[in-house]
C-alpha cells in the first residue's frame, strides 16, 4: 500500500480582506492554518482576516486528508503582507488656452502601472458628460464643451500584476 502525500500549499497572499492560497488538487481535505500562534481549520482555500496597509503576519498552513487516505502535506511557513498602492497626488488641471483644451497631470505612484481616470464635464444646467479611461501615462489632454462650468477628475492607481491592492480614488475639481 502506497499513500500519496498532499502537496504543500502555494501562492499564499493577502487580497480583499482574506488570506488566500491555491486550492489543493484533492477535494477531501481541510487546511490547518496557524496565524500568529492561533489555529484555524477550514475547508476553504482562504481565511477572512483584516490587516491594515503594510501590516504583516506570520502564517503556516498544512493540508490534511479528511479520511486519512493521503499523507498530510509539509507545513508551509510564510509572511503575509497587505500591500496597497498610495493614492495619486499632485493632480493638476490646466486650461491650455486654445480650442477649449485642457490637460490633466498627476504624480507617479510607486508600483502602479496604470491609472483609471474619469473625467466629468458638468454644464450650466447640471448635466454631466462622463468618460473613464485606463492609462499608463501620467497626463491626459481633452476638450471641454462650450457650456462646461466644472470639470471633475477622479484618478485611481492600478497595479495590474496583482501584487498590490489598487489605491483609493482621488477627486479634484476645477471650476471654469
Amino acid at each position: 500500500l502506497v499513500l500519496t502525500k498532499l502537496d504543500v500549499v502555494k501562492n499564499v497572499k493577502y487580497e480583499n480582506s482574506k488570506i488566500v492560497w491555491e486550492k489543493s488538487t484533492y477535494d477531501n481535505v481541510e487546511y490547518k492554518v496557524c496565524i500568529n500562534n492561533g489555529f484555524i481549520t477550514t475547508r476553504n482555500n482562504y481565511i477572512e482576516y483584516v490587516l491594515a496597509p503594510n501590516e504583516s503576519l506570520q502564517v503556516s498552513i498544512v493540508v490534511v486528508s479528511l479520511d486519512g487516505s493521503l499523507i498530510n502535506s509539509d507545513e508551509l511557513k510564510t509572511e503575509v503582507i497587505y500591500k496597497k498602492l498610495a493614492p495619486v497626488s499632485d493632480i493638476q488641471i490646466k486650461d491650455l488656452g486654445f480650442d477649449s483644451s485642457f490637460e490633466i497631470k498627476w504624480g507617479q505612484v510607486s508600483h502602479a502601472d496604470k491609472y483609471d481616470v474619469t473625467i466629468e464635464l458638468v454644464d450650466n444646467s447640471g448635466e454631466i458628460i462622463k468618460d473613464t479611461l485606463q492609462l499608463s501615462d501620467l497626463s491626459l489632454r481633452f476638450f471641454k464643451n462650450e457650456n462646461t462650468v466644472k470639470i471633475v477628475v477622479r484618478i485611481k492607481a492600478i497595479d495590474s500584476t496583482g501584487n498590490y491592492e489598487n489605491s483609493e480614488e482621488v477627486v479634484k475639481e476645477y471650476i471654469i
